[in-house]
């Protein structure tokens, strides 16, 4: 709970900086060359234990246990649809046997990590992604023979390595609602079953706040050497807990959360309950993340850049409600013409050129032509007196 407590402090000092994207699914890339760094505080709570069987177990009055992790994950985008990231996790576990009334707990670096994330180019409002990463942690346990007895220590966790690939997919109709699915393979330490993590989650964007919920878990491939035997499984010195040493752990866990985002700063809290499992524990997840990143090279600042000149220009002075189409005050007698393309401004009198949107002609008339909304670039709605530049390709 301390290292949560100097999270928080942490989050609320950096409030004063107030664009960073609000929430970025986990199928999209980042801008060209942008950096991200994450600081992630959570605290877990046990309530129970859930057997080799998945049967609730209650604790003994008195017992308890929890583990509080602090991560520093950092990336860097390296083009426009890769980037690699690199992480440090500290733990700090805490036990209490309420029949022996042995207090132990442990604390220290958990482990460190990397990996890749590549973005495929989207298909209509679907986007893909694929991630690989690797996890070692920075110590190694004794594992003890059943029937012998356990020092009066506890371990930070499962020691080994942790190869993990996931496969991300994204559907997202507008700029405010992203639906999102994650599955793949992790191969755990070596004496753990391999693992099928898994990741449902729904996103919502209000402005500068995202809201966020869903169900995260991970099912079992159900391959440990003691599947048929688990009281001959060699122990660990785990306390009251079942978060370690399990035999085809499986795991169900509903989540929400809120982020709320200033100009390159982020600011988030969660909650998540696991509510049913094999060979792990039962309880609650508080989360308080701080994130800052670099904006990158945007995909509007790489078309301003490309297109420097353009035929013609117009004023907006129509938005379809849902905002994927706009009528501009030019058409046929300004040779405007079914087919042609336009980038959409936002201009004022002191110089601002804020490119907004691009989209191509959809029809025109004499004096006016309507044009569908293809790609855009900002959260905020386009509005009448927007500009609106055309070009031939």
């Amino acid at each position: 709970m301390k290292l949560l407590s100097i999270l928080t402090i942490l989050l609320f000092s950096f409030c004063a900086w107030s664009k960073s994207s609000a929430y970025r699914p986990p199928a999209k890339a980042m801008n060209d060359g942008a950096y991200e760094f994450d600081l992630v505080g959570s605290h877990f709570t046990q309530s129970a234990v859930f057997d080799f069987d998945g049967n609730e177990v209650e604790q003994a009055e008195g017992s308890s246990f929890s583990e509080s992790n602090l991560n520093l994950l950092g990336r860097y985008s390296y083009g426009r649809s890769l980037h690699f990231f690199a992480g440090i996790s500290f733990r700090q576990n805490s036990s209490t046997n309420g029949t022996t009334n042995e207090d132990l707990s442990s604390s220290g670096v958990e482990r460190v990590l990397g990996g890749a994330h590549y973005s495929f180019d989207p298909i209509g409002h679907w986007y893909y992604a694929l991630e690989f990463s690797f996890a070692k942690t920075a110590y190694s346990n004794q594992f003890y023979p059943v029937g012998q007895a356990l020092p009066s220590e506890l371990v930070l966790g499962d020691d080994g390595q942790i190869v993990e690939g996931l496969a991300h997919i994204t559907f997202s109709k507008t700029r405010t609602s992203f639906y999102s699915l994650s599955v793949g393979l992790r191969m755990p330490q070596e004496h753990l079953a391999m693992e099928i993590p898994w990741k449902v989650e729904a996103a919502w964007i209000f402005d500068r706040w995202v809201i966020t919920g869903g169900v995260k878990g991970v099912t079992s491939m159900g391959d440990d050497e003691f599947t048929d035997n688990p009281t001959q499984k060699p122990r660990l010195p785990t306390g009251v807990t079942g978060l370690y040493n399990s035999i085809n752990r499986e795991i169900m866990e509903p989540f929400i959360g809120a982020t709320r985002a200033f100009d390159t700063w982020k600011i988030g809290l969660g909650y998540s309950q696991v509510i049913s499992g094999i060979s792990t524990d039962k309880g609650q997840t508080l989360l308080a993340s701080l994130s800052w990143s670099s904006e990158g090279t945007t995909t509007a600042q790489k078309r301003l850049n490309t297109f420097k000149e353009y035929d013609t220009e117009a004023t907006v002075n129509k938005v379809s409600p849902r905002g994927t189409f706009v009528k501009i005050d030019k058409g046929l007698t300004s040779d405007i013409e079914k087919g042609m393309r336009f980038d959409i401004f936002k201009t004022d009198y002191e110089g601002g050129n804020k490119l907004f949107a691009s989209g191509i002609v959809y029809e025109t008339g004499a004096e006016w032509s309507i044009i569908k909304i293809t790609q855009t670039y900002q959260t905020d709605v386009i509005q009448n007196g927007f500009t609106a530049r055309g070009y031939r390709q």
